[in-house]
């Protein structure tokens, strides 16, 4: 999902909508649960640009945003936007967790170039 506010300034979830350079971006938390209670097993979050809290509600698991993978030239390496995550997680048949598994992510700038 790609929901809610994006970067520095949204590093945390909250529970009312929220709002990018004047767009409403919706509710995250509010959406993500309604997702789980009509029964998706797992939800994950990556557009924010930055890595937001993980939730285990009713026993699925949330991820708000996972953060960047990639974004070369597009994103500020001297801010929270070079922290990432991957998530490694295990559910059995009934979409709950059983392990899981966080990895953490540091994006760096490394730019390659010729003389000739």
């Amino acid at each position: 999902m790609q929901i809610g506010a994006e970067r520095t300034r949204a590093l945390h979830v909250t529970d009312k909508t929220e709002f990018f350079y004047g767009e409403n971006g919706g509710n995250s938390l509010k959406f993500a649960r309604t997702m789980i209670d009509t029964a998706v097993d797992l939800v994950s979050g990556h557009g924010h640009h930055v890595p937001r809290v993980m939730e285990l509600y009713k026993g699925k698991v949330i991820a708000y945003s996972l953060g960047n993978f990639l974004g070369y030239r597009t994103l500020a390496t001297n801010t929270q936007t070079v922290y990432s995550m991957i998530s490694d997680d295990k559910i059995n048949s009934e979409g709950n967790l059983v392990s899981g598994n966080i990895i953490p992510i540091h994006l760096y700038l490394s730019v390659r170039y010729s003389t000739s």
